[in-house]
């Protein structure tokens, strides 16, 4: 697809703090540098399921008043990562979810990792959608 990203040390390091243990899935927003296609803040967004164990769900209001508290230049949103218990590949559900995100918001392309607890210690696969095509990405570290 040709599109390469990178996130920062500091922002995996955000993100695996957040998810620190497998009771409940949890997830957040992921926000980029769109000069450099860094992966610049992670942005934690409450799960407001009734079965939290087994799906995530979050509140625009909430996603929406949180990234617009970042009003740097250059600073867009680009996805969400969540977790799943057992599985690092996107459910149907997921797909469905972010294709409606993607078609409902105009955007060109999306970002969807995965945090899995299947393995130890977690792990996150990166996953991007373009125009209902769903791919996993290889999402380089960086120290900045």
């Amino acid at each position: 697809m040709g599109k390469r990203f990178s996130v920062t040390t500091k922002v995996l390091g955000d993100i695996f703090a957040y998810f620190n243990d497998a009771t409940n899935e949890k997830g957040g927003a992921l926000l980029i540098n769109t000069e450099t296609n860094c992966l610049s803040h992670f942005v934690p967004l409450e799960n407001i399921s009734e079965n939290p164990k087994g799906e995530y769900i979050f509140s625009f209001e909430e996603l929406n008043a949180k990234i617009s508290s970042f009003e740097e230049d250059n600073i867009d949103f680009i996805g969400i990562i969540h977790s799943h218990r057992y599985s690092s590949k996107p459910s149907k559900e997921d797909i469905e979810f972010f294709n409606n995100l993607l078609k409902e918001n105009d955007y060109d392309y999306l970002l969807f990792p995965i945090l899995s607890y299947k393995t130890t210690p977690a792990t996150i696969k990166w996953w991007m959608l373009i125009k209902e095509t769903m791919e996993e990405i290889v999402v380089e570290t960086i120290d900045i």
